[in-house]
């Protein structure tokens, strides 16, 4: 009885006085079903966008059996070359944002830490990790704020965005 009254009392849930992602640093309405890259080799592929996420966690919970935060979370993927790229820029509760990409070979498991005007004006590389048995063409991803601006495969093409 003592252990239920102390979990009762430890745990606890509360609203979020978090404030949305703006527009002006992450737009999801910016990002177009489908983009064309030209590689320095005078070729054409595309990005295709597979889905885009919006999520805003209205209350934190702090328990001994759970955990949440507060947070806003705006993030795509789209798809070059039968791989997934996602890009994700999460906000917390105490204000900070981090920015993130997820691929296959690629992880930022750290991510940058950034304000919304260094997202905006700032470039962000992402490098090949360790694979395993993974494959993967990628090597190297660069954005430019949260839209991807070129990809260079492990072939040593550079793939910019027309």
């Amino acid at each position: 009885m003592n252990l239920l009254l102390f979990l009762i009392l430890t745990s606890c849930e509360k609203e979020c006085k978090l404030k949305p992602i703006d527009e002006s640093v992450f737009d999801l309405n910016k990002i177009n079903n489908k983009y064309y890259l030209t590689s320095d080799k005078s070729e054409i592929d595309s990005i295709t966008l597979i889905e885009k996420i919006d999520f805003y966690e209205k209350t934190s919970f702090k328990g001994p059996m759970n955990y949440r935060e507060c947070q806003h979370v705006k993030s795509y993927i789209v798809d070059f070359q039968d791989k997934e790229i996602q890009i994700h820029l999460t906000k917390r509760e105490n204000g900070d944002y981090e920015l993130n990409l997820f691929s296959q070979c690629i992880s930022s498991i750290d991510g940058f830490k950034v304000n919304p005007s260094e997202l905006t004006n700032n470039k962000f590389v992402f490098e090949r990790t360790s694979c395993g048995l993974g494959k993967s063409n990628i090597e190297q991803i660069i954005l430019n704020g949260y839209k991807i601006e070129s990809i260079k495969t492990v072939d040593k093409k550079t793939w910019k965005l027309e």
